[in-house]
């Protein structure tokens, strides 16, 4: 590294850090604790004129009313609030779902002591840090204290700096940065100053003209010696371009038929030739890959040790790893050595296994998911026997709520076995299937019958919406009515009461469709392409307490297929999904 050079980066790297660390030392720390203590303070007097609203409302913590009449307070300030007994037990959240289960809570105990009570800290991992304040709600006897008041802020939505504290920062970081910005460029105009005659010789270089070398005039620093090392650099690359093109035409002839990739690198790590095959792989151009390090460019730290372990070991070596860009692919690669030299390069030879392991990896999860999911009822028909073996069969009260729990897990470990038996025969192509001309709106109106006792338990309208004419479909009435009848429960376990879930068909050109649509709770975009897998769910807690073996998606996709049909999904969280399957319709 030349003086001059040397000279730029300390001086940058000096102004940088005295940037940092002032702005770091005097204005973060304070401020963010300035910023906490008027939190703090806000969240202490909206406490206690809450404490004294109750009081003039005559309400005890633990009356109904008392979180009712406090809920326009807590929404306009936009904070959480909890109410307490003396004991620390919650009585009553605002929002509802908040607070998350804690632990200890320390704010309550010092407002217990000191009336006010404030501590900061997470309350789960990686849900945020909360600013929690406390305060003491007397009771109505002299001295006696009846809970607390305990106000809750998330900290990086509670502290936000004003506009006029916004402009100084800025004025000042700004400040800062120009005046380091007037020193460098005054500092690196005088010291690198020959720099642009070098950058001109350089892009004639990439553009191939070698007969022209930058001159130095005046000047017998290091500058002189730069011109000179960058005459004989001309020269060395002129030669290894002539060598490196001539290799390349020699080999690409075979590579480019090859679905294999290949690279080789010389000693240094640089890449000498890759095929095309090699460049899919890895997302990159041949003038990407060219002379440039292989390991600049593809960052795998397992594809680093494979080519170190292979040039130490002066051996070959197999390693797989996992593309960084989108589409992730799987690459197996085996590294070799490229010729006996000290220093020798290597040859690796990469292999696309992406699809290979996407099916293992399949394979794994279903047996683990089938395994989980049978193991689940069994293990709740074990515990109710058990119970009921150590004494429970003799209790009136509990014996037969018993019983019907082992014959609720037993029904669904039995439709769990039924609805895999049917998945795989449908796989298998083992399913007896009587193709006929089926009227679409008779399957609908049958499914809707059946199911309207439970769309009406749980107060949710059930619709059909039918086309103008009559609509037939090529397919069997049992696989069609399986089809739209597992769509229609899902919708109904998925929709909140007071919901509506919408069944309309029609036919458009030589296909059949069927769209069962819901106002339910959506499915999240990175969900929505597993969603027919085998025992996938999005919310695992919540779909075991609506029912379902977690197959129905999945052979409604696999009896669509088997129909010579197609099925697709479109959801949006919190405002519904719509299922619309299509199958060949009926010749006249």
């Amino acid at each position: 590294m030349t003086r001059p050079l040397k000279r730029f980066i300390l001086v940058y790297l000096a102004l940088q850090l005295g940037i940092i660390v002032t702005f770091l030392t005097v204005l973060s720390p304070w401020l963010h604790t300035q910023l906490i203590r008027q939190v703090e303070t806000r969240l202490e007097v909206l406490a206690e004129t809450m404490g004294e609203h109750l009081r003039q409302a005559n309400y005890r913590l633990n009356s109904p009313d008392a979180i009712i009449s406090l809920r326009p307070m807590v929404d306009r300030a936009g904070a959480e609030l909890s109410l307490f007994d003396r004991d620390s037990n919650l009585l009553a959240s605002w929002p509802e779902g908040s607070p998350l289960r804690e632990g200890p809570r320390p704010e309550l105990r010092m407002a217990a002591r000191s009336r006010h009570g404030f501590d900061r800290r997470e309350r789960a991992p990686q849900s945020g840090v909360y600013l929690n304040v406390a305060v003491a709600y007397p009771s109505r006897d002299e001295g006696q204290l009846e809970g607390f008041i305990r106000l809750a802020e998330k900290e990086q939505e509670a502290i936000t700096l004003d506009s006029r504290l916004q402009q100084l920062l800025w004025l000042f970081g700004l400040s800062l940065a120009g005046l380091a910005a007037a020193v460098m460029w005054a500092y690196a105009r005088r010291e690198m100053e020959p720099l642009h005659e070098f950058s001109e010789a350089a892009r004639r270089i990439a553009a191939g003209q070698y007969d022209d070398v930058p001159t130095v005039l005046g000047r017998s620093d290091e500058w002189r010696n730069l011109s000179d090392a960058f005459r004989h650099m001309q020269t060395e690359l002129e030669s290894r371009e002539s060598r490196l093109a001539e290799n390349s035409e020699r080999l690409e002839a075979v590579l480019s038929s090859m679905i294999e990739g290949v690279l080789a690198l010389d000693s240094h790590g640089a890449v000498l030739l890759a095929n095309e095959a090699a460049c899919q792989m890895l997302g990159l151009s041949q003038a990407q890959l060219l002379g440039r390090h292989l390991l600049e460019l593809v960052r795998i730290p397992q594809l680093r040790q494979a080519i170190d372990e292979t040039r130490q070991n002066r051996t070959f070596s197999s390693v797989e790893f996992q593309t960084l860009d989108l589409p992730r692919k799987i690459i197996s690669a085996r590294v070799s050595i490229l010729a006996d030299e000290k220093e020798p390069g290597v040859t690796l030879v990469l292999q696309d296994i992406t699809e290979l392991r996407h099916l293992e990896n399949m394979r794994r999860d279903f047996v683990a998911n089938v395994s989980h999911e049978l193991k689940t009822p069994l293990s709740s028909i074990r515990a109710y026997a058990e119970t009921l073996l150590l004494g429970a069969i003799n209790d009136p009260e509990n014996n037969v709520q018993f019983v019907q729990q082992i014959d609720t897990q037993a029904q669904l470990l039995y439709e769990q076995i039924m609805d895999l038996l049917q998945l795989a025969k449908v796989e298998a192509g083992q399913a007896m299937l009587d193709i006929a001309r089926i009227p679409v709106g008779e399957v609908c109106e049958e499914v809707a019958r059946l199911r309207q006792a439970e769309a009406t338990s749980r107060s949710i309208r059930l619709e059909l919406q039918p086309p103008n004419e009559e609509v037939v479909a090529q397919a069997d009435w049992e696989a069609l009515r399986t089809i739209i009848d597992n769509l229609v429960s899902n919708a109904i376990r998925y929709t909140p009461e007071g919901g509506l879930v919408t069944v309309s068909w029609g036919k458009e050109a030589n296909e059949v469709f069927v769209s069962v649509a819901d106002t339910g709770i959506g499915i999240a975009p990175e969900h929505q392409p597993r969603i027919f897998e085998r025992f996938y769910r999005v919310d695992k807690a919540r779909s075991r307490e609506l029912g379902g073996t977690g197959l129905g998606l999945s052979i409604v996709k696999h009896l669509v297929q088997v129909l010579g049909g197609s099925v697709r999904l479109t959801s949006k969280v919190g405002k519904g999904s719509t299922f619309q399957i299509r199958v060949p319709g009926a010749k006249k």
